[in-house]
């Protein structure tokens, strides 16, 4: 009888055993949430300038295998860090005191001036073209103080930095600049700060932005040069290396002159002249002065330089400005947008029309920074009180985990800082704060735009490859 009960007991003990073991996984499980997809964008780290930043220009300054990151400040400070955020030896450098007007409007370029795989920096400041080696001592040679005397820019705030070419093929590199405190004419020097010959060059209204090109393919460099002519107007000027103005040129425009970039934007194999204007009218320009067809086009008014890009991938450049357009159009004031058209003139389709973003005077940047094999475009808005850095896709979506707040406007710099075969996603802003990111894996050939003016020596000319 007992043996009969236990029996019992043992088979009632494996039956409640048995239906917890198949009704507690049902009774607890619950339907798992679809996969989130996962950004490989990380923060890397911040540092706080107090100073409002101008774009960044990164480059491998000391020959290492990795680039530095270097930019500067309206109050004059020039900075320079490491990738890993700390500062290079020898840097910051304050160029004058910072109770004075601001008077830095364009950042820093990088160029190796003396042949010995380094690069050097040089910027303009208050009247003055500095040269410093990477350890912040200045070259022999430099600074150069330029004359003094009368100037109008009227309402131009986007200024063209120095750039670092060999301007005549002979190997050695010049720095041509802008003297945008006194006679605005060009001055272009050697790398020991002697004049080159048959500059400085004036014009007869006030030079306000550059670029440098082979335009005509003799394969020495063209400088191309806009101008502010009286109150309403604007002329296109292009010299040859020796200083003298090439037939054809210069060119009238509709208003004074914003910005001028170089690229092949037909894939005709010869460079174009893009030209834009404070009404809002771009050009396009063939090396011999003519204006290619579907070209001008009239927009709204542009807040900075137009960029070059094959967002298609079919060879030729399309052109991306950013407009403001908060006068004409329902926006939150301050607010612009980007457009993009194709070489003909007509517009580019997509989500990338009309894209929101902030009145910042520097360009969007353009590249894949996520590793897809698709390139996005960066652009910094303002929402209210809050500042973001967005990353867009062609079709207008944003990738995930972006927008990023930012504290204030931010300017960015595409490119791989630690050799790690990463991309780094570098932005500096107008309340002073440095931002680094990483990114997925890095393609150069999938970026087609990376900082300010183009490349670190600011040539703003896409190179016909």
């Amino acid at each position: 009888m007992k043996k009969k009960h236990l029996i019992s007991i043992l088979i009632i003990t494996s039956l409640i055993v048995a239906s917890y073991i198949w009704v507690l996984p049902h009774f607890f499980h619950k339907e798992k949430s679809p996969p989130q997809e996962e950004t490989n964008i990380a923060f890397l780290w911040s540092y706080d300038t107090s100073e409002s930043l101008l774009p960044p220009t990164i480059g491998d300054i000391d020959c290492d295998g990795k680039l530095e990151i270097v930019t500067a400040s309206y109050n004059g400070t020039i900075y320079v860090w490491y990738s890993n955020g700390s500062y290079v030896d020898g840097w910051p450098i304050y160029l004058f005191n910072h109770t004075h007007h601001s008077s830095m409007l364009s950042p820093p370029s990088l160029g190796d001036l003396d042949g010995d795989g380094d690069l050097e920096i040089a910027a303009y400041c208050n009247g003055t073209l500095y040269v410093w080696y990477n350890n912040g001592t200045l070259v022999p040679g430099w600074p150069k103080i330029m004359p003094t005397g009368p100037y109008d820019y009227g309402m131009i705030v986007y200024f063209s930095s120095p750039i670092i070419c060999d301007l005549d093929g002979d190997g050695y590199r010049e720095v041509v600049t802008i003297n945008r405190d006194g006679p605005s004419d060009i001055h272009v020097f050697h790398g020991n700060g002697i004049y080159v010959n048959g500059w400085e060059q004036g014009v007869g209204g006030s030079v306000c932005c550059l670029a440098i090109g082979d335009i005509d393919n003799d394969s020495s460099l063209e400088i191309v040069g806009g101008t502010v002519e009286g109150t309403d107007e604007g002329k296109v000027y292009v010299w040859y290396h020796n200083g003298t103005i090439m037939n054809n040129w210069p060119q009238d425009v509709n208003g004074t002159l914003c910005s001028v970039v170089l690229g092949d934007v037909n894939n005709d194999d010869s460079l174009e002249v893009i030209a834009s204007t404070s009404h809002g009218t771009i050009y396009i320009f063939n090396a011999n002065g003519t204006v290619i067809n579907g070209w001008p086009l009239n927009t709204y008014a542009l807040t900075n330089c137009p960029i070059l890009v094959d967002l298609d991938g079919n060879g030729d450049l399309e052109i991306i400005a950013k407009m403001s357009v908060s006068q004409t159009i329902e926006r939150p004031p301050g607010q612009c947008m980007t457009s993009a058209w194709h070489h003909d003139g007509s517009n580019v389709t997509g989500g990338l029309q009309n894209i929101e973003t902030g009145n910042w005077p520097y360009q969007p940047i353009v590249g894949d920074i996520d590793g897809d094999g698709v390139i996005e475009i960066i652009t910094t808005q303002r929402d209210g009180a809050d500042y973001h850095l967005s990353a867009w896709k062609l079709n207008g979506s944003q990738i995930n985990g972006w927008p990023k707040i930012t504290v204030g406007y931010a300017s960015v710099a595409l490119g791989d800082l630690n050799n790690d075969g990463r991309i780094e996603i570098i932005a500096t802003t107008s309340n002073g704060i440095v931002y680094v990111w990483s990114g997925g894996n890095y393609l150069p050939e999938k970026v087609l735009w990376p900082m300010a003016f183009y490349d670190s020596q600011h040539t703003n000319c896409v190179p016909i490859l």
